[in-house]
């Protein structure tokens, strides 16, 4: 429909939906070439971009699609929604996983009106973009996942990670929200927050803490296509 992203007027959604009605399906889906065409779209500063998987096929080649959505997460939110029996369950999920996000799937048409207003509601509101996490005053490292997405109202951001030295420091939190301007005259950003580490409370109740990052390591490493290497597969962790 265009070169770039256009805003969501009434006439450009009514052009969009017109051009879909145009359209005909047949043969294979060739998901892995749709994907690099939208990630290649040149993206306007200060808008935060979604690309959003609506299938009710088969679709195989999910180590090339799991592989472009890590290749781009750091500037491209990825959604997925499967209609139908007939949908692979597993790309479904994995492109939410991948996406750091979750999978919305209507096998029964009577749910679709109900599941396709919360999937509306969960992809609509970018509350912070171009976030990024700071450690000043002690060693943090293996922190995962190692590239943060842009914060939504109903997708919360859990980083988990490892650290060294004393409990002193400060986390320092940046980012860009709706209509404010990173590149401003003073160089600050649009959001800032900063947790002072010494003042936080040690929880005796957290033994479960490792295990999740584990899982949360484990699982981007085999479980949904991340690129790795025998040695990172194998690492002690």
């Amino acid at each position: 429909m265009s070169s770039g992203s256009v805003p969501a007027t009434k006439e450009n959604i009514q052009k969009a939906m017109e051009l879909i009605d145009q359209e005909s399906g047949g043969g294979g889906t060739e998901l892995g070439a749709a994907l690099r065409s939208a990630v290649s779209t040149p993206i306007k500063p200060g808008f935060s971009r979604s690309v959003i998987t609506i299938t009710d096929g088969y679709i195989s080649e999910e180590k090339e699609i799991f592989g472009i959505i890590h290749e781009n997460l750091g500037n491209t939110n990825f959604f997925s929604f499967g209609i139908g029996d007939s949908v692979n369950r597993y790309l479904i999920d994995g492109i939410a996983k991948a996406g750091q996000g979750e999978a919305f799937v209507v096998t029964d048409s009577e749910d679709a009106a109900g599941t396709a207003e919360r999937f509306r509601t969960y992809v609509q509101a970018p509350l912070l973009s171009d976030i990024k996490v700071d450690f000043d005053g002690f060693d943090a490292y293996e922190v995962e996942p190692p590239v943060v997405p842009t914060l939504f109202a109903r997708r919360p951001i859990i980083l988990f990670g490892k650290w060294r030295g004393q409990q002193a420091g400060t986390i320092r939190i940046t980012g860009q929200r709706g209509g404010e301007d990173l590149n401003s005259t003073d160089g600050k950003p649009g959001f800032v927050q900063e947790i002072d580490v010494a003042a936080i409370e040690a929880q005796e109740n957290s033994h479960a803490l490792p295990y999740l990052w584990a899982r949360k390591k484990v699982e981007r490493l085999m479980d949904y296509g991340a690129p790795a290497t025998d040695s990172a597969l194998t690492k002690k962790i």
